[in-house]
């Protein structure tokens, strides 16, 4: 059985190599992604392999041609339940628009496992600060005037 800290560094792994279905296959069949933090009118949490793996690879779809990934390292943070990790992520990469590399706080997240799997894992991405190391700010800041809030 591999261990809380060996799933997190297999989802790091996944999300350097940019292979969001190894990422999706990191969790429990009916594992959740949270985003607890996600704009009012936006999906904010999605349920099984499947689903996540949708969100995530058509998410990406766009960030995959704003920046080349050099590396994604892991801060992990244990917690007082051995099934629980804090993880802080950090994005190594180049901007496909001005060419700079720049290193990032990409996002924090609180993983829960069971086994050998994550059955919940809430997201806290750093959108705008991934979008200014990308040189995409105005961008970025532009599409959230698209989003329709009920």
């Amino acid at each position: 059985m591999i261990t809380p800290i060996e799933i997190v560094e297999n989802v790091r792994d996944a999300l350097e190599s940019r292979n969001y279905k190894k990422f999706a296959e990191c969790f429990h069949e009916d594992g959740i992604y949270e985003r607890p933090y996600a704009l009012k009118g936006t999906v904010h949490q999605y349920e099984g392999i499947d689903e996540i793996y949708n969100y995530i690879a058509t998410g990406m779809a766009a960030a995959n041609k704003l920046f080349e990934i050099i590396s994604v390292e892991v801060e992990l943070h244990p917690c007082a339940e051995q099934n629980v990790i804090f993880a802080e992520f950090f994005l190594s990469g180049k901007s496909t628009k001005t060419t700079e590399t720049f290193r990032i706080a990409s996002s924090a997240a609180l993983i829960f496992c069971n086994g050998d799997k994550i059955v919940k894992y809430r997201d806290f991405p750093n959108s705008a600060g991934i979008a200014q190391a990308a040189g995409t700010l105005p961008q970025y800041t532009e599409s959230l005037s698209l989003i329709k809030v009920n």
